[in-house]
């Protein structure tokens, strides 16, 4: 009690307190019952005559019957993370969660592709490494889209990783298909799954098509926006497929484009001495918008 007594400026706090603030930060930083009551370390002969897939959830190798049987497997943990109300945790939490959810089908893309790559014949190899390539940029530039309006700020990691996830979700579904054929198994994608990345990793032709007969009028130039195939407007440079037109400005089409994600089409269009960049998508309400700058990063930073 004298010791107690001489520590004038220090608040002692109960057991029971002390357990409550501990149990409180458990939980802000995301550690679950299940985490914080895990099982020690085992280590288990590996047999390498069976087929061993890394499970994210058990950290852990885990043997599959079949390529369909794997993938239910880590659709079931995806379906967890799905479940998870990301939403609605701390920031922090959801930036972490949100990671490990794409991280779990990360691992399981590079496991594919290591066996794919290990079994298919060399003369289909190289096709399928060049489209790995132009699926890898895709899916960067459409990760670095879906975390532009929130450059530099807390939400960023969060949309990111979400972008990241879908992406890479399908992309497993396909590569499961090919190794699957490679190894003469039957592989289907359940017909909720492929519904629900329906959405995702468009071509140009699909971006055109979910902003056609979209009409705007941006009060604030006065000007109105509208998106239209070529063969039916009248303003439609020749040979193009596509036409997106604004009154009192530049009339722009599929061959101006310079780059496209699930989220946006970004045009360019040189002039004598500078260029226009135009940013074609939808806001946070659902309304299309056709953004303008004369340059890559004022589009993004300043566009109107």
């Amino acid at each position: 009690q004298k010791v107690m007594d001489s520590h004038k400026d220090i608040t002692f706090i109960s057991t029971d307190e002390m357990d409550r603030i501990a149990a409180d930060r458990m939980v802000e930083i995301g550690v679950t019952d299940k985490i914080g009551s895990g099982a020690y370390l085992e280590f288990k002969d590996i047999d390498f005559d069976r087929e061993y897939v890394h499970d994210i959830s058990a950290d852990k190798y885990q043997s599959f019957a079949s390529i369909q049987e794997e993938l239910e497997v880590y659709e079931k943990l995806s379906v967890e993370f799905d479940e998870s109300d990301i939403d609605n945790m701390p920031q922090q939490v959801a930036n972490y969660t949100s990671y490990r959810w794409y991280d779990l089908w990360d691992n399981e893309l590079n496991d594919l592709w290591d066996r794919i790559v290990g079994e298919i014949s060399e003369d289909k190899k190289q096709a399928l490494v060049e489209e790995q390539r132009e699926w890898i940029k895709r899916k960067d530039l459409n990760v670095k889209e879906a975390g532009s309006d929130f450059e530099g700020g807390t939400m960023q990691p969060l949309l990111e990783n979400c972008a990241a996830e879908r992406f890479t979700r399908k992309r497993c579904y396909e590569l499961a298909a090919i190794l699957a054929e490679i190894r003469g198994e039957d592989f289907q994608v359940p017909g909720d799954v492929a519904e629900s990345y329906a959405d995702v990793d468009h071509t140009l032709e699909e971006m055109f098509e979910k902003f056609e007969g979209q009409w705007i009028t941006d009060q604030e130039r006065g000007a109105c926006i509208g998106v239209e195939k070529s063969d039916t407007c009248d303003m439609a440079p020749e040979g193009s497929k596509w036409t997106v037109w604004e009154t009192g400005g530049d009339v722009i089409s599929d061959l101006d484009v310079y780059s496209f994600t699930d989220y946006a089409i970004i045009f360019k269009v040189p002039h004598d001495s500078y260029d226009s960049y135009y940013k074609l998508q939808f806001n946070w309400d659902n309304e299309v918008e056709l953004l303008y700058g004369n340059s890559l990063e004022e589009l993004y930073d300043y566009g109107v």
